[in-house]
Parts: C-alpha cells; sequence; structure tokens
C-alpha cells in the first residue's frame, strides 16, 4: 500500500518514517457523505459519482457487489484497477477489461488523492468515492461508501434489493459489528501477528466466530433471515476468499472453509446469485494477495486450489434455490 505524507509518496512504510518525523500525525480521512437534500455539499445527481474499485480487496468488493445488486450502472461509473499494486500502490491498467482511469487520466491511484489534497497524509487505499464535479474525494471508507448505496443510491435504483431495510437496522449494525471485528479484521490478525501467542489467541477468536456463524445459519438461510442484508455481503467477500488465501496464506488453517457444515453452502448459495458471481475472479484475488511481497517476497502466485463453488448445493432446512434475483 502506497503511503502519501504531505502529498509525497513513499512505497511504505519504513521508508516514509526514513524521511519523515512527521508520519505519526493524525492522519486524514475522507468521510464525507451523499444527500439527496438539494442544498447540500454533496448532493444526489447521476453520473456525478465515480467508483475507484479493485476487484481482489474484499473492501472493494463488498461496495462493487452493492454496485450491481443495486443496479447502479446507468448512474454511477466505476474503474477497476490492476490486481497487484506497484511500488507506489494501486495503478490503473487495461488488463482483463480493466479500463485506464479515464475520469482523472491518472497512472496511480495515489495521484487521485493529491488531486483532492494536495497534502494529503494517510494510507491510500480502495474503495474511493470521487465527485467528478468538484474534483474531489468524498469517502474513502468501505462501510461507509457501501451504506451510501444501500441508502441514498438505493432510492434512484431501477432495483428492488434492499441490503438495508430500517427494520432490521439494529441487527445489521449489530453483525456488521461482529463480522468485521472477527472475520474481516480477524484474517489479517492472525495473518499479521507479531508474536506466537498473539497469533494463537487471534486464531481462537477468529474459528469461535466462524463457529458461532455456522451455528446461526443452522436456522436460516441469511444471517438475517430469507433476505440478503449489507452483513451477509460483507461476510461473503471474506469467506469467498477463505480457502484460496486466509487458509493457506494467512496461516487461518485450523480448518477450511469447505468443513463447515452450513458455512459452505451459504457462501455457494451467495455465489450462485448471477450478479454476485460476475464480481468475482479468483485469479484477480491471487494476484492481489500473493503479488504483495511483505508476506511473500518472491511474489510467487501459486496455482488455484481445486474448489468447486458451483456444484450442487445441499438443501437442509431451505429451499436455497428461491433466490429473489
Amino acid at each position: 500500500m502506497a503511503i502519501l505524507i504531505r502529498g509525497q509518496e513513499y512505497a511504505n512504510l519504513e521508508e516514509a518514517q526514513s524521511y519523515s518525523r512527521i508520519f505519526h500525525r493524525e492522519k486524514s480521512f475522507f468521510n464525507h457523505l451523499v444527500s439527496s437534500n438539494a442544498t447540500a455539499e454533496f448532493t444526489l445527481e447521476p453520473r456525478r459519482y465515480h467508483l475507484y474499485l479493485g476487484y481482489g480487496d474484499p473492501w472493494s468488493h463488498r461496495v462493487l457487489i452493492s454496485y450491481v445488486l443495486l443496479e447502479l450502472q446507468e448512474y454511477l461509473s466505476v474503474t477497476m484497477l490492476d490486481p497487484t499494486p506497484a511500488k507506489y500502490g494501486w495503478v490503473f491498467s487495461t488488463r482483463n477489461g480493466c479500463a485506464l482511469d479515464r475520469v482523472n487520466g491518472c497512472d496511480y491511484l495515489y495521484q487521485i488523492y493529491k488531486l483532492s489534497e494536495p497534502e494529503f497524509t494517510g494510507n491510500v487505499s480502495v474503495p474511493v468515492l470521487w465527485d467528478c464535479k468538484t474534483s474531489q474525494i468524498v469517502n474513502n471508507e468501505s462501510l461507509e461508501i457501501m451504506r451510501l448505496l444501500n441508502t441514498v443510491f438505493q432510492k434512484v435504483s431501477s432495483s428492488d434489493v434492499q441490503l438495508y431495510p430500517d427494520n432490521l437496522a439494529d441487527e445489521i449494525e449489530r453483525y456488521n459489528e461482529f463480522v468485521f471485528e472477527n472475520i474481516n479484521n480477524g484474517v489479517y490478525k492472525v495473518g499479521l501477528a507479531p508474536t506466537q501467542k498473539i497469533y494463537s489467541d487471534n486464531l481462537e477468536a477468529l474459528f469461535s466466530a466462524l463457529n458461532e456463524l455456522d451455528e446461526q445459519l443452522s436456522h436460516s438461510r441469511y444471517l438475517l433471515g430469507e433476505s440478503l442484508t449489507e452483513p451477509d455481503i460483507k461476510l461473503f467477500t471474506s469467506l469467498i476468499r477463505f480457502d484460496t488465501i486466509y487458509h493457506p496464506y494467512m496461516r487461518c488453517n485450523r480448518q477450511r472453509l469447505q468443513d463447515y457444515v452450513h458455512l459452505w453452502p451459504y457462501t455457494k448459495d451467495i455465489y450462485s446469485i448471477p450478479e454476485i458471481k460476475k464480481t468475482v475472479y479468483f485469479d484477480y484475488i491471487m494476484q492481489t494477495y500473493y503479488g504483495q511481497t511483505y508476506l511473500n517476497p518472491m511474489k510467487i502466485i501459486p496455482e488455484l486450489p481445486d474448489i468447486n463453488f458451483e456444484d450442487e448445493i445441499e438443501i437442509f432446512q431451505y429451499d436455497f434455490y428461491s433466490a429473489p434475483f
């Protein structure tokens, strides 16, 4: 991940620290919200906003899934980044259908950050919600962007999908926090643990959470019943990467996802939704993770494991084929 300090790009933390003494100052974050109020700074307008996403990045993936399920293609444009970050972070590419940055003409994502705030200090990450009208970043926090799509932008969606229904708001927030702390972030706590004890403690917490979710899914099709909601998408983007990435690469290897009685068919069920399946590119996912040098210095991309996400889904208590999509 690239790091900017007052607009100067550095390849990594060590390089940044060697050049600057201000790295530990409070970082800048873009957390503006889009509103349907016509007097708001960032008001809802067709084709005004643009998303910068990466297929391999799980935080981008949750945004992308919301985007396609809500059928926002005619209202909001998207640029996908190259699967493997270069020296200064995410780059734009024409590989596998990815388009060059036609909005701002940049080569690197960090240049987008500098366009928005020349003195920006912080990590250069995706997803990014860009305002084409004022040429600035609106937001770069995945959950906030996802929530904007699922609430504000949902009002202009041609789809009847409801990923954040008001009557489930409290439960959605509870599961969002649980999934983020224990699964989304949990796999990184394990993979990047600095000591054996921290690794063991985090591994125990991760699989305890997975066991709890597996039990929950013995009673319902999705986490909150029979409708797909926001926490399902957040969970899915980690589960779809589990056996290919987190189990071997992040040492989350106590148990495979395929060994779970309910989590495994749940993952395949969500993957079988046509709109979601089109967002999953395993080659991009492999390149994004194994192309990073901090855990894989030789950058050797292993072969994709023989995992079948498309065989017949076993039915437990519910008809998994009655998806409303």
